[in-house]
Order: C-alpha cells, then sequence, then structure tokens
C-alpha cells in the first residue's frame, strides 16, 4: 500500500525536498486551501453592491435586479482595466479567484432572492444605505405578521452547506490529504524499525575494547547500521505530525470546523484593517485623491461584511468540505489508525480529542448540503420549496460512499480496542467508585417474614414462592448490582447505522462494530486467575493486532459497565430489531412471489396440455406445443432465480441474528428473543397458519382429500376445480411462514430460543394470550459466579460453541429473578432502562411443565399452532401446496432436539403424567370435558359440538384427555406417501423421505410410538400398494391402442372368442411393464449390500433410500415446486407409475425397519445420529455409511423381493427343474435341439451324452423343454426311457429371443434362435454366456442393482423346426410376464405385506 523511505528517496532525486520540508508544505497547503475557498465565499456572499461608491443612483426604488446584474457585470469588467496600485488593494481586501467561475461543487447564481435552507445562492436583494433601515424594519413587521397566519415550514436540521471549491483546488486538497496520511505512516512506521533495530544492537555482546572499525567488519552490525540511517529521514515525521496539529487540522477540515463563518469573517475583516493602514501610511505614494477613493472602497466593505455577519440567514450555517475530501479525510485517518505498529503511537492517536469528534462526525449536515446542492441544479425556484424528507432518507452515491467510509474508519477503531485501549472510548461521567467485589452488589430483600402484601409488586427473588427455586441456584443466579454509568460514544454511533434502511455493506459493518464490543464484555479471567489489571506504563510493545477479539481479558469494572450499557433496552431494540424489520420485510416479499408464482404459472398453461390426442401430428400444434414448453421453461427460471435471491437475504438476516446470539451476552440474547416472539414469530410465522385454516374458502373435502384413503374406500380419486389463484391468495402467508420457520430452525442454534421457539408450535398447551402476566426488570447482566463472586452472565458454551443449558427444559431467567410481575404496561421505572417480559416467561413456564404443576394446565389454552402445522402434512396436495413445507418445516425443527425431549413434548408425556395422578373422581372427567376458549375466535364452544378440521378448535377430550401421540403418528403417517395429479389426468404415489426422518427422530426414543408407527406406516403402505395395482388401468386408459398387440402376444385371437380374454393377464403385462420394464427402470432404485453378496447361505436383500435429512436447499426446492412438463398422456402415465412403484418399495423398507425395531430393538437409534447409516437384519443393525451422512438405507420386506423375483407358492404349475435332475418329458412338448459347449460348460453334461466335435468344437443335442414358466433344456437319455438330465434352466420373464431370417444361410439348412438372458444375477445361467463381464457399479458399502446381459445360441434342424419353436417359446416369454405382473399386481392388492 506505501513505497518503502528507500523507494521514495530514490525516485525524489538530491534536490527533492526532505519529509520533513514535505509534511510541512503539505499541511500548509491544505490550511491555504481552506483560506482561499473561504475567502471567495466570503467575498461571493458579501452584499458589496450596496456600499460601492458609484455616480448613479442605486436606490430600489429606480433601479431594477436586471440592471443591478448588468451594473455588477461592469464593476467587474472596470476592475480587471484598473491600475496596478489599485489592484494590489484589490488583492489584499477583495480578489475573487478566477476559478470560481469553474468551480464544480457549486454556482453561485446572486439573482435568486430569499432561497431557502441550504440554497446555493446567498446575496441579498440590493438596498440603498439611506432606505436600508427602513426597509429592514418593514420586513420585519410584515414577517412577523404571516408568522402568525401563515403555515411556514421551519427544518430543525441545522443550516449546511459545501464550501465552493473550484475542481483543481478540490482534487489538489485530496491528493494532499492523501499523501500526509502516507507519510505520516511511512514515519511512524520509520520510527518503528529504528527502534527495533537500535534494541538489536544493544543486545549485541561486544568488548569493552572493541573499536567502531572492528564492529564494521560484522556482517549483521552493518545491515543494522543501513536500515537504520536508510529510515532515519523519516523517523520524526510521526512527532511533527503531531507537533504541526496535523490531525487536528484534518479533523477540522471533516466537522467543518475550519471552515467557521465567523472566524474567517473577523480574519476577512483584519485583512481589510489591515489594507486601510497600509493605505494610510501611503507606503506607495499615491495621490491623495487616489488614497481617498481606496479608503471609501475598503471602508465600504468593511461594512458590507459587517452587514453580513447580521443576516439571520448564516447564523448557526455549518460549512464543510466537498464530499471528495471528507471522503478521502476519513481514508486517511482509517490508514492511519489501522497502520501504525508501536502502541505508544497509537495510545498517542487516541489520546487526543480529535478521534471522538471524528466520531461524532455531522454526517447528517452532509445530507442536507448534499440535498441542497441536488435540489439547487434545478435552476431558480427549485430549491426554494421545504422538503419533508429525512436528512438520512435522503442519498446519492457520493454520500454512499462517504457513509461507507465512515463506517470502516469506525471499524478501524474497533478493532484497535483492547484493555489498554479501552480508555479512550469508554469514560465514567458518573465517577462511580466501587473498591471491592462486594461492591457491584445492590441490597435485596430475602427476609421471608418481611414479605407482606401483593407478590405480584414485589422482585420476583423475594417472592416466598420463588424462595426455594432462588435460593436452589446460587451459582449463575441472576443478581441485580450498581448502576455504573457511561459514556461510550463509539457504540452509540455504530448503532445509527444498524437500521434496516441502511446499505447492506454499512449495517454488517456496523454490526460487526457492535457484536465486537458485546464480546469484551464475554472475555472473563480463565478460572483461576485474578482480575487483570491494565498497565499503561508498561504497554510499549506492539500495537493490537487488529484481532475483532482481544483475548485477553478487561476488568470486571470495564466489563459489568459495557454490559451494562449495550443492554440497555432502547440500545438492544437499536441493534436487535432492524433485523426483525428485515425478515417482515422479507417475509412479505416471500409472500408476493408465492402469489405471483401460482397465478402466472396457472394462466400460462402449455399448449400441448389442451392438444387432442388425435391432433399432435399437427406440425402446427406440435410447434405451438414447443413454443409453449420453451415459454414456461423461461418462466419457472426466471421465477426460481428471483427466489433464490430473496431465500439468500433471509439467510443472511438470520445468520445475522445467529452470530448476535452466539456472542453469549446472556441478558442481551434475553431481550432480542423476547424481541424475536412479538415482532416475528407470532405475528409472522404462526398466526399465518391459524389464519389459513380460519379463511380458507375450499370446503373440507376437497382441501383434506385422501386419494389413498378414497382409492382404499372404493371411491373415484378425481380432481378438484379449485383454480390456482384461489390458492396462491390464500396459501402465500402460510407458505412464507412455514417457509421461515423452517429457516429459523435451519441457521439458528441457540437452544433456549430454539426450545420457547419449538415449545411455541408444538406444545400441546400454549399460553392465554388474555391478561398475560408482564414482568419489568432491569438488564441481568451480573450473576452469582461459581466462586460466589459476582460476575457477567455469559452463556456457557461446549467445545463446538454450542449452548449448555442445565437440563433439557432450561431456557434462560427473562427477569424471573429479580424482576417484578405487573398486569399492565405501567411502572414506576425509567422505559428506557426497564427490561418488560411476556411471551418469553410465558413459554418458559409451559416448556418447565413437567406434570408437577396443575395450575399450568389451567393458564394455558390448547395450542392452534400445533394442530394447524400437524393438519398441514394431511392437505391435499391438489388443492394446497402447503403439505410439503410443513414437513420440512417440522422436520428442521425437530432434528435440533434429542428423543427425550421430542418424546415428551410432542407425546403430551408431561400431560399424560399429570393425568394419570389425578384422583379419579368426577372432577377429573370435569377437567377432561372442560371447553378450551380461545381468545382468537379458533374453535370455542361453538364449535366443540360440530368439530372440523378447519376451525382448529380444542382438541376430542380436552386438554387432558387428547391422544397426542396419535395426532402426530397420523399426521405422519398421511405425509410419508400420497397420491396427486402429475399432469395429463394422471396420478402417482410420492414418498416423503424428509418426513420420514422427521418421524425416526420423533418415535426414537418411545418404544410405544415405534410400534404405533410401524402400525401406520403397514397400513399407509396397504393403501398404497391398493392404489398401485391399478395402475395398468390407467396405462389402459391412454394407450389402449398401442397395447392392443399386448393381447395377441399373449393370448392369440379365436374366433368367436375376442371377447373371453383374460383381463388379468393384460394388466399383468402392463404391472410387468412398470415394474421390471428397463426405460425407466425401477432397479435404478435397488441396492445389494456387498457384505450380504459375499456369503451365499441366504437370499440376499434389497436396499432402498428411506430417509434424508432436510437441509435449506430442500426447504427451497419444495417451496418452488412445479409440475412436470410431459409430452403425451400414455408417457406420462408409464413414467409415473414406475416412479409411484420406486416411492411403494421406500415406504415399504421404512415398515420394515419399525418392524425391526419393534422386535426388541427400541433402543438401537437412540442417540444416534439419523443419517449416514444402513439399516440391516443382523445382529449389529447398525452399518456405518459416512459418505452419505444424511441418508438411511433399510431393506425391502422378503415378501416384495419374492413378488418381484421369486416363486409364486400359489401356482400350481411350477415345477422344479435344478441342474442335474431328471425330468421326466413323457407328455411335455419338446423340441430337438443343438448348442456349443464351451469348455468350462463341459461338467453339465454327461461323459457318455451325445457329442460331436467338429473342427475344435463340441456339440451337444439337447431337447428344449418349456416347463411351467421356465425354460429347460434337457441331455436325453442314452438309453432314453421317455427321460431327460437337466442342462440349465432360466426364467422365461428374463428372456428375449431372436431368429435367423430363412435365407441367412445357404451353407447348411439348420437355424439358429437366439435366446437373451437379462437377469439381475452375477452368474449367468448353465451354456450362457456374458457378452461383457458383469461390472457392478459400486455406491460406497452397496452394489447397484442391474439386469445382466448373457447370451445362447441354439440351432434347429431347419426353419420350421425353428418356425415352431420360436412362436412356442415367444408365446410363452410374453404369459410368463404376463403372470409375473398378476402375481404382483395380486400382491399389491392384498396389501403388499
Amino acid at each position: 500500500m506505501f513505497r518503502s523511505a528507500a523507494t521514495r528517496s530514490a525516485n525524489d532525486g538530491d534536490g527533492a525536498a526532505s519529509p520533513i520540508q514535505e509534511l510541512t508544505s503539505l499541511l500548509e497547503k491544505v490550511e491555504k486551501t481552506v483560506d482561499k475557498s473561504m475567502k471567495n465565499f466570503i467575498d461571493s456572499i458579501a452584499p458589496y453592491e450596496n456600499y460601492s461608491v458609484s455616480n448613479e443612483d442605486t436606490s430600489p426604488n429606480k433601479r431594477s435586479s436586471v440592471l443591478d446584474s448588468l451594473i455588477r457585470l461592469r464593476r467587474k469588467e472596470n476592475k480587471d482595466d484598473s491600475s496596478p496600485g489599485e489592484k494590489k488593494v484589490d488583492d489584499a481586501a477583495d480578489s475573487v479567484a478566477a476559478e470560481t467561475s469553474n468551480q464544480d461543487d457549486e454556482k453561485v447564481v446572486p439573482e435568486v432572492e430569499n432561497l431557502s435552507l441550504g440554497e446555493d445562492a446567498f446575496v441579498t436583494p440590493k438596498k440603498d444605505s439611506a432606505t436600508a433601515a427602513t426597509t429592514t424594519e418593514t420586513t420585519s413587521n410584515e414577517t412577523s405578521a404571516k408568522k402568525k397566519n401563515v403555515f411556514t415550514f421551519e427544518p430543525k436540521e441545522p443550516k449546511a452547506r459545501f464550501v465552493p471549491m473550484p475542481y483543481t483546488d478540490m482534487a489538489q486538497m485530496v491528493e494532499t490529504v492523501r499523501r500526509i496520511a502516507e507519510l505520516v505512516v511511512v514515519g511512524e512506521r520509520a520510527a518503528a524499525t529504528i527502534s527495533s533495530e537500535t534494541a538489536k544492537l544493544d543486545s549485541k555482546q561486544w568488548n569493552d575494547d572493541t573499536t567502531e572499525e572492528e564492529k564494521l567488519q560484522d556482517e549483521e552490525y552493518v545491515q543494522i547500521q543501513d536500515k537504520i540511517a536508510e529510515q532515519e529521514p523519516y523517523a520524526s515525521i510521526f512527532d511533527l505530525f503531531f507537533e504541526k496539529n496535523g490531525l487536528e487540522l484534518i479533523t477540522d477540515v471533516l466537522t467543518g470546523k475550519a471552515f467557521d463563518l465567523t472566524t474567517h469573517l473577523d480574519r476577512r475583516v483584519r485583512d481589510i484593517e489591515q489594507a486601510i493602514a497600509v493605505i494610510q501610511n501611503n507606503v506607495e505614494g499615491a495621490d491623495e485623491e487616489t488614497k481617498l477613493e481606496r479608503l471609501d472602497k475598503c471602508e465600504s466593505k468593511l461594512k458590507a461584511l459587517d452587514e453580513l455577519k447580521e443576516m439571520e440567514k448564516y447564523h448557526g450555517m455549518v460549512l464543510l468540505p466537498p464530499l471528495a475530501v471528507a471522503t478521502q479525510g476519513f481514508q486517511s485517518v482509517s490508514i492511519l489508525v489501522q497502520n501504525v505498529k508501536r502502541a505508544t503511537s497509537l495510545f498517542f492517536i487516541l489520546s487526543n480529542n480529535h478521534i471522538n469528534q471524528l466520531i461524532n462526525f455531522p454526517l447528517d449536515d452532509y445530507h442536507i448540503a448534499e440535498r441542497s446542492k441536488l435540489e439547487s441544479i434545478g435552476g431558480p425556484g427549485v430549491g426554494t420549496t421545504p422538503t419533508f424528507i429525512s436528512p438520512r432518507r435522503f442519498s446519492s452515491p457520493e454520500l454512499a460512499e462517504l457513509t461507507t467510509t465512515f463506517v470502516t474508519f469506525l471499524k478501524s477503531l474497533a478493532l484497535r480496542m483492547n484493555a489498554e485501549t479501552l480508555q479512550f472510548f469508554l469514560t465514567y461521567p458518573g465517577g462511580t467508585t466501587i473498591e471491592s467485589d462486594t461492591d457491584y452488589l445492590e441490597d435485596v430483600n430475602d427476609d421471608p417474614d418481611e414479605l407482606n402484601g401483593d407478590d405480584g409488586e414485589r422482585p420476583l427473588d423475594e417472592v416466598v414462592g420463588n424462595k426455594s427455586a432462588a435460593n436452589a441456584k446460587k451459582a449463575n443466579r441472576p443478581v441485580s448490582v450498581k448502576t455504573i454509568q457511561v459514556e461510550f460514544p463509539l457504540y452509540d454511533r455504530a448503532l445509527e447505522f444498524c437500521s434496516a434502511q441502511q446499505d447492506s455493506f454499512v449495517r454488517v459493518t456496523a454490526m460487526n462494530i457492535c457484536m465486537n464490543t458485546l464480546r469484551l464484555t464475554t472475555v472473563a479471567p480463565k478460572q483461576g486467575e485474578d482480575e487483570p489489571e491494565v498497565d499503561m506504563e508498561n504497554a510499549t510493545g506492539d500495537s493490537p493486532d487488529a484481532a475483532l477479539h482481544n483475548a485477553k481479558a478487561l476488568p470486571l469494572r470495564e466489563r459489568l459497565a459495557i454490559a451494562q450499557y449495550v443492554c440497555t433496552p432502547s440500545r438492544v431494540e437499536k441493534l436487535a430489531s432492524p433485523i426483525f424489520t428485515k425478515l417482515a420485510q422479507l417475509w412479505g416479499i416471500l409472500e408476493e412471489q408465492f402469489r405471483d408464482v401460482e397465478s402466472s404459472g396457472k394462466e400460462k398453461q402449455l399448449a400441448a396440455s389442451n392438444l387432442e390426442e388425435g391432433a399432435k401430428d399437427d406440425p402446427t400444434l406440435r410447434a405451438n406445443d414447443k413454443v409453449a414448453r420453451a415459454r414456461e421453461i423461461a418462466r419457472r427460471q426466471k421465477y426460481s432465480s428471483i427466489f433464490c435471491d430473496t431465500s439468500d437475504n433471509l439467510q443472511d438476516e438470520l445468520l445475522l441474528l445467529e452470530d448476535v446470539l452466539r456472542v453469549g451476552l446472556t441478558s442481551f440474547n434475553e431481550q432480542t428473543i423476547e424481541m424475536m416472539f412479538a415482532t416475528f414469530v407470532y405475528p409472522l410465522l404462526l398466526q399465518p397458519l391459524v389464519v389459513y385454516f380460519q379463511r380458507n374458502p375450499i370446503g373440507a373435502e376437497f382441501l383434506f382429500a385422501d386419494a389413498l384413503n378414497d382409492h382404499s374406500a372404493g371411491k373415484e380419486v378425481k380432481q378438484s376445480d379449485t383454480t390456482a389463484i384461489e390458492k396462491a391468495v390464500v396459501s402465500a402467508p402460510a407458505r412464507s411462514a412455514l417457509f421461515c420457520l423452517a429457516a429459523a430452525f435451519q441457521f439458528l442454534t441457540n437452544m433456549p430460543l430454539l426450545r420457547l421457539l419449538f415449545t411455541a408450535v408444538f406444545h400441546p398447551l400454549s399460553p392465554d394470550a388474555s391478561g398475560e402476566t408482564m414482568i419489568r426488570a432491569k438488564a441481568d447482566v451480573a450473576c452469582m459466579g461459581d466462586d460466589g463472586k459476582a460476575a457477567i452472565r455469559i452463556d456457557p458454551v461446549d467445545e463446538n460453541g454450542k449452548v449448555i443449558c442445565e437440563t433439557d427444559r432450561s431456557s434462560y431467567a427473562f427477569g424471573t429473578v429479580t424482576g417484578r410481575k405487573t398486569k399492565t404496561a405501567t411502572g414506576d421505572s425509567n422505559s428506557e432502562e426497564t427490561c418488560v417480559f411476556v411471551l418469553a416467561p410465558a413459554l418458559m413456564e409451559i416448556l418447565e411443565f413437567n406434570g408437577d404443576d396443575g395450575g399450568i394446565v389451567a393458564r394455558s389454552r390448547h395450542n392452534p399452532y400445533r394442530k394447524a402445522i400437524f393438519q398441514c402434512f394431511t392437505l391435499s396436495k391438489e388443492v394446497s401446496d402447503l403439505e410439503s413445507l410443513s414437513v420440512i418445516a417440522v422436520d428442521s425443527a425437530v432434528s435440533a432436539f434429542d428423543e427425550k425431549f421430542l418424546s415428551d413434548i410432542l407425546f403430551g408425556l408431561d400431560i399424560k403424567r399429570y393425568r394419570d395422578n389425578l384422583p379419579r373422581d368426577e372432577g377429573f372427567k370435569s377437567i377432561l370435558s372442560e371447553p378450551d376458549l380461545d381468545d382468537r375466535d379458533i374453535g370455542g364452544p361453538g364449535t366443540l359440538a360440530t368439530e372440523s378440521r378447519l376451525s382448529l378448535g380444542a382438541p376430542e377430550g380436552g386438554k387432558l384427555g387428547f391422544d397426542y401421540m396419535s395426532e402426530v403418528i397420523s399426521a405422519f403417517k398421511s405425509s410419508l406417501i400420497n397420491a396427486g395429479p402429475a399432469g395429463k389426468g394422471v396420478w402417482r404415489l410420492d414418498y416423503d423421505m424428509v418426513a420420514a426422518h422427521a418421524l425416526l427422530v420423533c418415535v426414537r426414543g418411545n418404544s410405544e410410538a415405534i410400534h404405533r408407527a410401524e402400525a401406520a406406516v403397514k397400513s399407509r403402505c396397504s393403501q398404497a400398494a391398493s392404489f398401485l395395482a391399478d395402475a395398468p388401468k390407467s396405462i389402459d386408459k391412454f394407450a389402449h391402442e398401442q397395447l392392443s398387440s399386448v393381447w395377441e402376444t399373449i393370448s392369440p385371437t379365436v374366433e368367436g372368442e375376442e371377447n373371453n380374454r383374460d383381463d388379468n393377464l393384460y394388466f399383468g403385462a402392463i404391472m410387468d411393464m412398470i415394474v421390471r420394464g428397463n426405460k425407466p427402470s425401477i432397479l435404478s432404485n435397488f441396492l445389494w449390500l456387498k457384505q450380504d453378496l459375499a456369503t451365499e447361505e441366504h437370499e440376499v436383500p434389497i436396499y432402498v433410500s428411506i430417509s434424508t435429512v432436510g437441509n435449506y436447499s430442500e426447504v427451497g426446492e419444495r417451496a418452488c415446486t412445479y409440475s412436470p412438463l410431459e409430452a403425451g398422456g400414455a408417457e406420462t402415465a408409464l413414467k409415473n407409475s414406475v416412479w409411484s412403484t420406486g416411492a411403494w418399495f421406500k415406504i415399504n423398507a421404512l415398515g420394515s425397519m419399525l418392524e425391526s425395531l419393534g422386535n426388541g430393538r427400541e433402543h438401537v437409534l437412540q442417540n444416534q445420529k439419523l443419517g449416514g447409516f444402513v439399516f440391516n437384519q443382523s445382529s449389529d443393525p447398525i452399518f456405518p455409511y459416512p459418505a452419505d451422512g444424511k441418508t438411511i438405507y433399510s431393506f425391502i420386506s422378503s415378501t416384495s423381493d419374492n413378488a418381484m423375483f421369486g416363486v409364486d407358492k400359489k401356482d400350481s404349475t411350477h415345477v422344479e427343474a435344478k441342474p442335474g435332475a431328471v425330468l421326466d418329458l413323457v407328455g411335455k412338448i419338446a423340441f430337438p435341439c443343438v448348442c456349443e459347449v464351451p469348455p468350462a460348460c463341459a461338467p453339465l453334461f454327461s461323459e457318455a451324452g451325445a457329442k460331436v466335435v467338429s473342427q475344435g468344437i463340441t456339440w451337444q443335442s439337447l431337447y428344449l423343454v418349456i416347463l411351467g414358466h421356465d425354460l429347460v433344456l434337457v441331455e436325453p437319455e442314452k438309453r432314453s426311457r421317455g427321460e431327460g438330465r437337466v442342462v440349465t434352466r432360466c426364467k422365461l420373464e428374463d428372456l428375449i429371443i431372436e431368429k435367423d431370417p430363412d435365407d441367412a444361410r445357404t451353407d447348411t439348412t439348420a437355424r439358429r434362435l437366439i435366446v437373451i438372458n437379462y437377469n439381475t444375477d452375477l452368474k449367468p445361467p448353465g451354456l450362457f454366456q456374458f457378452g461383457k463381464a458383469p461390472n457392478p457399479e459400486e455406491q460406497g458399502p452397496f452394489y447397484k442393482v442391474k439386469r445382466w446381459k448373457s447370451g445362447l445360441d441354439i440351432w434347429f434342424e431347419n426353419s420350421h423346426a425353428l418356425s415352431l419353436a420360436y412362436e412356442k417359446v415367444g408365446q410363452s416369454i410374453a404369459k410368463a410376464k404376463a403372470e409375473r405382473g398378476s402375481f404382483i399386481r395380486r400382491y399389491l392388492s392384498e396389501g403388499g405385506v
């Protein structure tokens, strides 16, 4: 950044000025530029015309303003022609720089009268001296009269404007200020270098008689001397800078003090008086007439300046440098603060009051001046209309740059704040004296005998009912301490830039400054160490290293003073409330985007969706379809991009809140959390969920329609006519609420906050909003430490930085120890110094309820937000967009807690314990049936009799009798897998892996919940299986004609029996296409565990992924879900049927896992991270898979595996025929054939078999036999009795056959049947050969399941024999596939269990 001293010396040359001379010259240049600018400015506004010597009559009654302008122009021309002597006097008293006409920042407009505050023209109307007094008096009287009757705007802000400065002067001043900072930093570093190098010389060991010549022989000594000599010219620059008051000069320029109008007016008067003295002494020997003329001229100027002093419009005016100069000034000071190396240099900079003046920099004045400047650009009259806009709401690019630079300057100061420098930023005007640790504590009444009257008006730690709880917790218990009055200008100034309206960079930088200050209070001495003391005299080393958090602890008094200062409610609000303001703004933006996405999406339906099936061959319609699809894709990309920007901004705000909470200042966190619940959580995250059900125009029949339930009940599944606009208007606020709720649990880690938030959403009880108790308390910044002494209340954290809580139900105190309970908002405490807690203590009371205190049950109501969010699980995807978002919101919430906490809260175990302990009498029954009134018109007595799912009324059985566990598991049952429209009138099953993860997290700590979840999942699996069994019928609706060939293959047409075909085989063939087809293939979801393939003792189970942890990306994807763009109805139906099959296998595997857990393995998942493992059937069911740390894999049931690949045990035609077995061929169709025998397959045949070796190739005579669902090749017995020996067998359903054409070969009549086997086995059937050896794709501990291709050539005697075999085998293959599909359909129809 800076050039070294050696480089500058080399570039400057021998004749260049020394650094000291350069610095002196630069400082003088700044002063001269300031004086010149003010001289020009004063001369431009002084009413010299009123006192000019002229022969003309200048009375206002006889001269117009146009004539005044002409006269001034003529005087300017005459001045150029005046004599040299006259010019010298003019130069001393009246000259105006020629560059003024070229100035860039301001333009003088002398003709404009009575400009508004801050206007650039300051010249008053010309008055004749004889009538000036009369005119002034008359005008004053008229003005007074007008003020009584006419409304006028009186700006409260001070008068401010920029000093006119020519562009050349401004650019020169910017460079001068920059060069001054560069020189000073180079000089300070040079002095630091000389000091360190001199110390090195002093440390060298020399003999007493060592001469200088001998020292010069030491290479290190010479290098040090050279370095010192190199830096010597710059060594005194830093000291000279302060001797010349350089920092004061820059500060005065930035704050406008250097441009004080009164000071410069007095200076201008003195200059003219000196000029008069020169004229009177007649130094130049002028004649008497010239002398008198010059004296008259000077005296008239003195009168004009005196009048200028009396002008009211200039009283209190603040003159400021141009924005470019101010920006460079702060950059220079920041460079100076950031780059000094010696601690003493930093102390010297901070010890002057100039830094405090810069901290109080009048930025608002710059806003006023810039606004006035820009308003005046429009010409005369534009700036005369007063504006009501706040100065801080006005901005320009130049002002934004200045603001950014100023905040960066504040940050540079915060970076240098530590134990030694804190005294320069923190002052004690109150003179508080504290001599020992006990002096911090205030006297509190701990005598229970003196407690009389209403407890509600006493401090809570004095209330008898809280006495035992207070005494039980001495360590870290909040205590009242004396208030230490301090002033902290740096922190207060940084708070001003934390508002939500500030630029993001400015705001984040300011918040970092504040958080750095907060962290100063959280660095305490290590255990066993004494309180630190600040020793300024010995702090002579390097300056602070610019680390945001200095590890050295401050003394307790300073930490306590800062903690009290920053935890004042008014200051907490300034820092924290802008975060919630921004979150509320982003919530509204999300809501608008959700509305727009839905509305515009339906208005731009794809043209292809309206095409008739018969019209799709029309080229014009196909072209329109492509255009419509392209437009839809572009629309989706546009909205996705916009939504990503908003979600990123939301993430930034939540991370900013997380940073504030992670500082760990407990009192500050308590107030922030209370503010969050009052301004963000309840109004924007929870209430929209309730409003959604209250105001939804869609009937419950469609809103809660469950296609799987309806299908199981025999009802027809059909789509509703709900429009997208209706969906968007109603659901947009709730979608935005769920999105933000999920994001909050994703990014916030403060456990006390998360517990309260979880309680507010999911606890069965909710605070009664009517008559809530208010707690008023001073900020509890101190507590009793473990050593019995006062300490700062800091969140204890573990090695990962997470807050450590005493129990799984504990949170913060929220004033419940030292505060007072009231029922109203009034109080005798200063509102700015008193913390008010309402929501957080009420939630904390419910959170800590463990079944003992029945008063909490009586004071609370049922939680409508819990019921709302779980009912979102059951909403129909067709008419609502909330189901998927509510699932990931719940998953994000439950993933933050352990299983015991979740079981107690979600399943209402505390309420159950309380209910079980109640006496079984009539009183208990009355409690169960007592109506639960609601203060928000949600439910209540009027809705209890006809409870509907839309009312969100009290639960059946009351707060105590309701089965909360069933409520949770039933909601998950609906969300795990459901059917929804997928376009083109097709429905499909969707499995939610995030919902599965949330369910496992919730139930893993409770064995009863695991068993209930198992039953619910199996029930849902059966419903999904029944739905999937009818998928072939849906495909037949769209592709009946295309599938007509299936009929012919399975069952050739017999005349007169066309209507007697077997529908089961037809739909079975379609089911086989779905389950066992290749494009797309369901096998892509299947996995084999490598360790299972290594053993052949048992069947190898198939694994699928069943759950995954939701993340923020998943939240965004669910918020912007679009229906797929499919081409045609048949294609859509087939793809969605394959998708549905994959979904069913996942819920099947989830059921298998829960069944295994219920069989004595309930403990397996406790304290286990739910992700990154495989659940298997071995004795150790958890097989780690760390590479995929978010997913759980489980095995599908053996029955479903058998339905896919096994044998139908109800099939009477099945015959077991293993290789080597003897098969009776009598009554069976057998086709004679010949096969080549590879050497590896020779053991399959008997030695006495019918073999022929020709040209080195062994040929074997065989019989091809169709045996049930298998193709069998049989070696005929030598002594034939109608029997044969089985050589190989393969399933017909796995085969594809091809044949040679009739004219394939002319050298022989033999013809070939090519049999291709597609099977998942890694070993081919006997005689079959792989074209390419199987190479299974690995996925961690798995192999992906895939069908491998093997082939066999079977030769027949001639074409006729081949045709007979081809026809029979082909028909048998088709029938076998259809029967396999029928078996699968029957299995699914029976429930898939």
